[in-house]
């Protein structure tokens, strides 16, 4: 695979290595780089004329290569400066250099400058505009989670299991709402109403309950077993 350009000198025959470093190396010899670049975008653009001939895919797919040196910093510095993921970018990058090879204008000069600077601002432009995005939690999958685990369906209470229903006074100090604890009578047998509640993280719920006298009550805390009549 050439790139075969026409010059002053005469027609120059440039593995894909060494357009690049035409583009981009010390000696810049800018009718040359002019050459590379619209022969390029020519080739990405026109379906191939005989059998075998290199497809336009491929074409497309080397001036992206040849391109990408121009947006390599941009890119860096984006991800340095703003909270884009990099990945996301350089698709991006990729999409806006796909765009212009389509539509840049071959008889104006510099059609290698104008194809880097549409990914270049491109790039800038979707940092931006994701940067002022905000993730929010799915609150919809919040509150599914939350009415799961607070609507328990009766059937599929096991008789062995218990209960621990909590039922806060009728004033603002208090609990917000009851709170309902399901345990595998298992793992409580043996085990007294205290020693449950400190399981639980209720140990000074149940002391002030049993202690009413050494403070104000905030609530009742009963056990019984899950499925009886309240």
């Amino acid at each position: 695979m050439e790139i075969v350009v026409r010059v002053e000198q005469g027609v120059r025959r440039l593995l894909p290595q060494a357009a690049r470093e035409v583009l981009y190396g010390a000696t810049l010899d800018e009718q040359l780089r002019d050459e590379v670049w619209r022969e390029a975008v020519v080739r990405a653009r026109q379906k191939p004329d005989r059998k075998g001939a290199t497809s336009k895919e491929v074409w497309r797919l080397l001036t992206i290569w040849l391109a990408l040196p121009g947006v390599y910093r941009t890119v860096h510095r984006v991800t340095s400066l703003l909270p884009v993921d990099r990945h996301d970018l350089e698709a991006e990058v990729v999409l806006a250099l796909l765009e212009v090879i389509g539509t840049t204008d071959l008889d104006r000069s510099d059609v290698g400058g104008t194809i880097v600077r549409a990914a270049v601002n491109r790039a800038w432009g979707y940092a931006r505009q994701t940067a002022l995005e905000v993730p929010v939690v799915d609150i919809a999958s919040i509150a599914a989670v939350r009415n799961a685990c607070t609507s328990m369906d009766p059937g599929s209470v096991s008789e062995n299991d218990w209960e621990l229903h909590i039922e806060p006074p009728s004033r603002p100090d208090g609990l917000a709402a009851p709170l309902h604890f399901t345990v595998s009578r298992t793992t409580i047998e043996g085990e007294r109403l205290g020693a449950l509640a400190e399981r639980l993280g209720l140990r000074d719920v149940v002391l002030r309950a049993r202690r009413p006298g050494e403070g104000p009550v905030i609530g009742t805390l009963s056990l019984r077993p899950a499925g009886a009549a309240r």
